[in-house]
């Protein structure tokens, strides 16, 4: 038994050293919307169902029960290398709009960079 206790705690030091090679925490909810936060300075809380990550100014709020998954990545959460200029109808045709902290944008857009979904996929776009 108490080889078991041991190479459990070894396994459990060795994936917690593995996590500081990695600069961001993915949050991915079940409707697919994926959140990263650096993870310097990152404390996670649990309360009444709900996932609180803060890390400096920057905070999210995430039910436990729409958290599909979370894990350690060495990038962002988009994989989108490129920003393009957004042609004028992009806007109105895109199925959900998010702003670069992951936050759904509703109503009047200001210019900057943001996620638009639409039927075409997903891509990150400047809008003047």
């Amino acid at each position: 038994m108490k080889k078991l206790f041991a190479t459990f705690l070894m396994s459990g030091a060795l994936q917690a050293t593995m996590a500081y090679d990695y600069p961001y925490l993915v949050f991915q909810t079940m409707d697919g919307n994926m959140q990263a936060m650096e993870t310097d300075g990152l404390t996670i809380t649990f309360a009444n169902g709900q996932l609180v990550a803060t890390n400096g100014n920057n905070s999210q709020t995430i039910s436990l029960a729409h958290l599909s998954k979370m894990y350690f990545s060495g990038d962002n959460t988009t994989n989108i290398k490129k920003v393009e200029q957004a042609t004028a109808s992009e806007p109105d045709e895109a199925t959900e709009i998010y702003d670069l902290q992951g936050r759904k944008v509703e109503g009047q857009r200001q210019a900057g960079i943001y996620i638009l979904k639409s039927k075409k996929g997903i891509r990150k776009v400047y809008i003047k």
